[in-house]
């Protein structure tokens, strides 16, 4: 958001410096240019970096109109949470077009509604427009047109925007109050009850990062198809050995993302260490897309060039793990292959070697049996 600075400081020359009026408009836009030259270069190397690891997301998984629509409704899910700050969570799941037409309608005139307001009333409280514009256009960065991370907001980025709306409502508040007789004994009876109300409020969301169960049951519970939650409730669960329960909500994230490769991998570990192979094999077999004929040959999916290393690493795991339950259910010949998968992404595991060794002493062992059966 502070990639937004030559913007806001230009609102703030507009007031409450009113320098526009007293100074050349071009001489003012060239102070912000090395800000400016700054805020692009630090823009560059922010998306380059985050596209390197995957994080920021392209048009073939979150559609442009789906952007444009969550950035529209995200506006005022953001000023609805400053005046009533109810149901907040961890993480908010993208909606992926799962908005209703209403609520972009209803978010379009909203926000339109306050453009025009802030613009009639310019000339006479300009810090509408400059409080408005300023909650406008620091959002932008992180509004979802540049899709980073896979939420649909966050509260961690209304901070610095929210500055813009309290300017504004403060402001409006002090106007009002001073054409009323007893404004300030009003103002500061009012004051003390929001406080109050704040404090009992923060006081109350304390109680759900207790701890990480508490905290991600809170996220399902006002949220809707909170398939992230459910993924590290499931993990939770998992680290403290109640496996039934991580089950659950590993397949409820899938329910919801099936896409998750992450959550088909840790729900597969589960049911290895609860001795459930089979429906740990099922797993690998939807996560790991089916073999070539040759070990050489091209992949639908190319995890040599992944975005980072954790998707080659859960990748080569998977292989191994699904060979070695292979080999417990006798499929040599599949096993092999598996840890040969393996070994191409990472030749120096010891894993993928051990497994390969043991096929080799199992097919000996075979051979002699049958050797001896035959005298």
């Amino acid at each position: 958001m502070l990639v937004t600075l030559p913007f806001v400081l230009l609102l703030l020359d507009y007031w409450p410096f009113d320098r526009f009026r007293k100074n050349n408009v071009g001489r003012i836009i060239a102070e912000k240019i090395p800000f400016i030259i700054l805020t692009v270069l630090s823009s560059f190397v922010t998306l380059a970096v985050q596209y390197s690891t995957g994080l920021v997301k392209s048009l073939s998984k979150y559609s442009f109109w789906w952007r444009i629509e969550n950035a529209v409704y995200s506006y005022l899910i953001y000023i609805k949470k400053m005046f009533w700050p109810v149901d907040l969570a961890i993480f908010y799941p993208h909606p992926k077009g799962g908005i209703e037409l209403w609520q972009i309608t209803a978010a379009v005139l909203i926000l339109g509604l306050l453009i025009f307001i802030a613009l009639k009333k310019l000339r006479t409280r300009p810090y509408i427009a400059v409080g408005l514009f300023w909650f406008l256009g620091t959002l932008v960065p992180v509004i979802g047109i540049f899709q980073v991370g896979l939420q649909a907001y966050a509260d961690r980025y209304s901070y610095i925007p929210y500055i813009g709306l309290f300017i504004s409502i403060t402001w409006w508040i002090y106007d009002l109050s001073s054409k009323m007789r007893r404004g300030k004994i009003v103002l500061c009876f009012i004051a003390g009850v929001i406080l109050i109300a704040l404090g009992l409020k923060t006081y109350v969301q304390t109680f759900f990062w207790k701890n990480s169960l508490t905290l991600y049951s809170h996220a399902i519970n006002v949220t809707k198809d909170n398939w992230w939650a459910h993924n590290f409730m499931g993990k939770e669960f998992a680290s403290r050995e109640k496996y039934a329960e991580a089950i659950e909500h590993f397949k409820k994230s899938l329910d919801i993302y099936p896409d998750n490769a992450g959550v088909f991998y840790d729900l597969a570990k589960t049911y290895i260490i609860t001795g459930d192979i089979n429906e740990a094999a099922k797993m690998y077999e939807k996560l790991l897309v089916p073999l070539p004929g040759e070990i050489n040959a091209p992949r639908r999916v190319d995890v040599s060039r992944a975005d980072y290393p954790l998707i080659r690493n859960l990748y080569v795991n998977s292989n191994i793990n699904f060979a070695r339950i292979l080999v417990e259910k006798g499929d040599l010949d599949q096993a092999e292959r598996r840890f040969k998968e393996a070994l191409v992404y990472a030749p120096d595991s010891k894993e993928a070697k051990e497994g390969l060794k043991k096929i080799k002493e199992l097919r000996l062992k075979k051979t002699q049996k049958k050797e001896d059966g035959s005298k």
